[in-house]
């Protein structure tokens, strides 16, 4: 259900302005498990027995196993019940000609509880003293805005002026309280956190600030050239005291050639519309949780095996860093737009290239340092990532009358990223896995010869040629530490679209096509171990792989080991 209303009013005079809106909105959910249906090979048992009842001597072997797996689908649905109320006033003062004052505030606050139970029914009659469980969980989201304004824009010389600056503070807040019962008796008394055996509680809590301060400057001569500039300067609570703010950027320049005068008469007279475009500029990324610079503690309680002396204890939960800053990514984007007979067909051409550094991440750390659940460090590292590309779209309209119409579109994409520099990479856990000057979406993979007539098994190149078949798990291996020598690029090397738009009278279709070259694993890599119980795969190797000694197979035999090692070396191949 949706509740929403708006009201405004505007002076006179029309340089005073006032906009209310709020929206009250209720949303009740019965939200019911995945159900595994899709996963099962075609020959298992039903999920029913003939009575009707959920099958479970059949999958389970008379309780001999513990696999029957649509347990899920007998739990009775799981409500979830949201509540979220949405604010927003915004106010607009003009006290003179080209000069306006406005402020944008929002209000967004949002309560959602969720039920989850697990049912005696839904579980293996085979089990004993078997019993019930139930979660209940809450959530409140809350967040407010403040964002003032002031425009100016005039007239300077042959063009037109505009300044800007605005502020940005927004605070969010999120609580969430969750109980877990286990030991019900009975499923009658799911309802309630009262009726349960036993109950374990858990809270999150969360506060997020940021703040922001920007400056703009447009100008555009004479509709021929344009340049914009912008200053950022950025807060966020995520960062250390230290660190809390980064200052960044950004210039652009636009020039329509098809305004010139001189130009024009040279100019072919397919070509009404030619704009050059090209910008640089920084920005920054916050793109960690919250409270890493601090440290925080959590309650290591007896049920999950902690405790000292019979007592609850509290445990430090991070690594605490107050030295990272802000993520940096410089930008330069140029393009080229073009309008052809009269803007029945569009043309962009745009190349980019995007380097980021100071990259935040959670930096591995050894296992002799770590503790309970704390195995890395929030912080900045030295390694310079460049994407680039080319990336166009071609829109043409096909035909364009009173009720009718239709438009063909076209667009490609040629991305790439490499690894310009890491400063001191050998000494650091990723030494294995980027090399410099190559792309991050490198493989290195085995290369497989066959499968063995007489054994069913597969072959691979020995390429170090030290009698057996080897890889050390490091995506980019040192040359002859194993046998991986075959490198591929998983980067798409080229993708895309193509389709068709219209609209007649009151109708509207569209169809469209997506193209994309890219290597990709083995199909044989979506099959986790051919042979094991309720493994379901693609019919090309049920019906490809080895079955006997002398056949000719493209896939190698199926085994009922989950441990065997042939299946391991196929993920890693080409």
């Amino acid at each position: 259900y949706t509740l929403a209303a708006q009201i405004g009013h505007t002076t006179k005079d029309r340089k005073f302005s006032i906009n209310f809106s709020s929206k009250l909105a209720y949303m009740y959910v019965d939200v019911l498990s995945r159900s595994p249906v899709t996963l099962v090979v075609p020959h298992a048992p039903p999920m029913f027995d003939k009575n009707g009842n959920p099958n479970w001597s059949e999958w389970n072997a008379d309780g001999l196993l513990n696999i029957y797996p649509f347990g899920r689908d007998l739990k009775p649905a799981n409500p979830q019940k949201t509540t979220a109320l949405t604010n927003s006033l915004m106010l607009d003062y003009k006290p003179f000609k080209g000069f306006t004052l406005s402020l944008l505030t929002g209000y967004n606050f949002s309560h959602n509880n969720t039920k989850d139970f697990l049912t005696i029914a839904a579980r293996s009659p085979y089990i004993s003293n078997v019993t019930g469980e139930a979660s209940f969980s809450t959530t409140t989201n809350t967040s407010v805005l403040v964002n003032p304004q002031a425009t100016y824009q005039t007239r300077l010389g042959r063009g037109n002026l505009e300044l800007s600056l605005v502020g940005t503070s927004q605070f969010t807040e999120t609580s969430v309280t969750s109980q877990y019962g286990y030991g019900y008796t009975n499923d009658i008394l799911l309802g309630s956190i009262k009726n349960a055996g036993g109950v374990m509680v858990a809270d999150a809590f969360k506060q997020l600030r940021n703040a922001s301060f920007i400056g703009h400057v447009n100008y555009n001569y004479d509709n021929r050239y344009i340049i914009n500039l912008n200053g950022t300067r950025q807060g966020s609570s995520k960062f250390g005291p230290a660190n809390k703010y980064g200052s960044f950027g950004s210039a652009a320049f636009a020039w329509i050639a098809s305004e010139e005068n001189w130009l024009k008469p040279v100019l072919p007279k397919a070509i009404n519309f030619l704009k050059f475009n090209a910008s640089y500029g920084m920005d920054g990324s916050d793109g960690i949780d919250e409270y890493q610079y601090l440290e925080l503690w959590t309650i290591q309680n007896m049920a999950s095996g902690g405790g000292y002396n019979g007592q609850m204890v509290l445990i430090p939960s991070i690594r605490p860093n107050q030295k990272y800053k802000w993520e940096n990514n410089r930008k330069f984007n140029s393009s080229l737009v073009m309008g052809l007979f009269k803007d029945r067909v569009n043309l962009n051409l745009t190349y980019y290239q995007n380097r980021v550094s100071n990259q935040l991440t959670a930096y591995p750390t050894p296992s002799y340092v770590n503790g309970s659940d704390i195995n890395a460090i929030i912080t900045n590292i030295p390694m310079l990532l460049e994407n680039r590309g080319w990336e166009g779209s071609i829109d043409v309209k096909l035909v364009s009358t009173q009720d009718f119409s239709l438009a063909a579109m076209f667009n490609f994409s040629r991305n790439r990223n490499r690894l310009l520099s890491f400063p001191g990479i050998d000494q650091t856990p990723y030494a294995g896995q980027y090399a410099i000057g190559k792309s991050i979406n490198m493989a290195s993979l085995l290369h497989y010869k066959g499968v063995d007539p007489l054994t069913g098994a597969p072959a691979f190149e020995d390429y170090n040629k030290d009698g057996k078949i080897t890889w050390n798990g490091l995506v980019a291996p040192p040359p002859g530490s194993d046998d991986r020598a075959i490198v591929y690029d998983l980067q798409p090397g080229i993708n895309g679209g193509f389709g068709l738009q219209g609209n007649f009278k009151k109708l509207s279709f569209s169809l469209f096509f997506v193209y994309k070259k890219q290597k990709g694993y083995s199909l044989y890599t979506s099959v986790s171990s051919p042979g094991i119980f309720n493994q379901n795969m693609p019919p090309a190797i049920l019906d490809g792989h080895w079955q006997q000694p002398g056949d000719i197979a493209s896939y190698p035999a199926f085994s009922t080991v989950i441990s065997n090692p042939y299946f391991g070396l196929m993920a890693v191949s080409d």
